[in-house]
């Protein structure tokens, strides 16, 4: 059989099919695509880390308010309290009282105060002593 020279260059422009040997598909992507993975990955660290914070300081403002309402309760009390002493005169356990919630918002000089008023209408009141000992008395 004779093959024209057309006929030749038509089998060898058949296209056969060629096996390749390729790496496995991850080590592909991680050598190709290594810019846009740590990219990614950086991303997704930095938003995990504002999505954190974000709820720390959510918590930490929670705390902040519980605290201002604590607070303000307690001078509301204290101001109950020091105007009762004002118009009736001395009460060992309205001084104590007072002392204590002093000490609570951290004035130890003011407690220290009402505390020696406590301890001078009853020497022997062991609340008084307990705190007297924590206020430096």
């Amino acid at each position: 059989m004779f093959l024209s020279p057309k006929s030749i260059i038509m089998v060898a422009m058949e296209k056969k099919p060629q096996i390749h040997k390729q790496f496995p598909k991850i080590s592909r992507f991680i050598t190709e695509y290594y810019r846009r993975f740590i990219a990614v990955l950086t991303i997704g660290f930095l938003f995990a880390g504002i999505v954190f914070q974000s709820l720390a300081l959510f918590d930490n403002l929670n705390r902040h308010q519980e605290t201002s309402n604590k607070q303000r309760e307690i001078r509301l009390e204290l101001n109950r309290l020091k105007g009762f002493t004002d118009k009736n005169g001395d009460y060992r356990d309205i001084y104590f009282k007072i002392a204590s919630l002093e000490y609570e918002l951290g004035n130890v000089n003011l407690a220290r105060e009402y505390l020696k008023k406590t301890l001078s209408l009853d020497p022997n009141f062991k609340k008084g002593q307990v705190l007297g000992a924590k206020v430096g008395l």
